[in-house]
This record gives C-alpha cells, structure tokens and sequence, in this order.
C-alpha cells in the first residue's frame, strides 16, 4: 500500500513498507502510524501484540520499552515500562520510570511505580508492603504540607491531604472551611455525619 512494498503469503498481507518508511504488519495501509500491527484480540491470553522476552533466569533482570524524546540527534532515556524477574517461569514486576534530571546519554531514569507479582502497588519504592503503599525510599517522612502524600483537590490548596514526618501522621484540609466529616449509612439507607472536626 501507499506506493511501497508489499508481502504476502496465501494472498493476505503479511506485511506493508510504505514509500515513507510506515509499516503495516498485518494490514497493507499502517494509516499514520510508524508501525501498526493487526491481529486478533490477545488480551487475557498468554499470547501478544508484541512479546519482549530476557535472554536470562536471573531476579531483578527483564525486558522493557524505553522512550526519548531529547531532539533529533540524540536518544537520551527519558521514560522506561520494564519487567523483572522476581521467580520461576516469569513470575515478576511491572515497573515504570522517569527521569528527573538532564543529566547524560547514560543517565538512567529512577523507578517510580512497581506493580508486584501478587498485585500490589508501590509509589517512591521498590518493595510493596500494601495494596498501595506510598513511600519516599525506606524514610518514615512521606511529603509535607505543601506536597503531600496523597492529594484530593486544588494543586495548593486541596481540602484533603495526607503525610508523615518522622514521627507523626497527619490529616489536613489546608484551604477548606468546613473542616473534617465523619459519615456512616443511616437505616433509611442515607448518609449521616457522625463526628465532625471544625476548623477552628
């Protein structure tokens, strides 16, 4: 398609090369796209779009897909979705990074989210000990005022945030004036404040 080249194997189109590069695999026009694959639905099913797969056995190794964007002359690591290996038979983690500084071609981009093996989520660490674990390394202090933890609202200021420090926890509705609710379900089937924490 699109004046390129064409293969094909009992008539049907195994794969397109566009006259500007664009691949079709599995359909002979990639419509726009660099590269486009069609093929039945493989979600839910040991099989793939596409398979990244190791060449190794070996814990905390594994494939992943990088992304760039650092201009046309260069390839710096900006972003990276990879798999490692933590059992047998690819029993693993996803995990997803970013890079925070410019640094140089071989600055690597620092995990920030790990999904583990056994479903649990794990943000500013690599080691899950809930079902969503927010974390800042091994430090007991997560975010503060100004960036907490965990946000609900305004980017400054939000009327639900969470943290900690060394030592403490803490609850805090930073620019509302209604302070904190406590609701529980009624017998009618409503809801009903039960406790309520005023602002002043």
């Amino acid at each position: 398609g699109n004046s390129g080249k064409t293969a094909a194997i009992d008539n049907n189109t195994a794969m397109s090369i566009a006259s500007n590069g664009k691949i079709g695999i599995g359909d002979d026009d990639p419509d726009g796209n660099h590269l486009l694959i069609r093929a039945a639905s493989t979600v839910g099913t040991k099989n793939g779009h596409i398979m990244l797969t190791g060449d190794s056995a070996t814990v905390d190794q594994g494939p992943q897909i990088v992304f760039a964007e650092s201009g046309a002359t260069s390839s710096y690591a900006g972003g990276y979705v990879g798999f490692l290996r933590q059992g047998s038979n690819s029993v693993g983690d996803l995990v997803f990074g970013t890079r925070e500084t410019s640094g140089n071609a071989d600055t690597v981009p620092d995990e920030r989210l790990r999904i583990t093996s056994t479903g649990n989520v794990v943000i500013g660490h690599n080691s899950a000990n809930a079902k969503l674990h927010l974390a800042s390394g091994t430090s007991s202090a997560v975010g503060d005022s100004s960036n907490p933890a965990l946000q609900i609202g305004n980017t400054t200021n939000y009327r639900f945030g969470l943290y900690t420090d060394n030592e403490t926890a803490f609850f805090y509705n930073k620019n509302g004036d209604d302070g904190f609710h406590f609701l529980t379900k009624t017998t009618s089937g409503g809801n009903a404040t039960k406790f309520k924490i005023h602002k002043d």
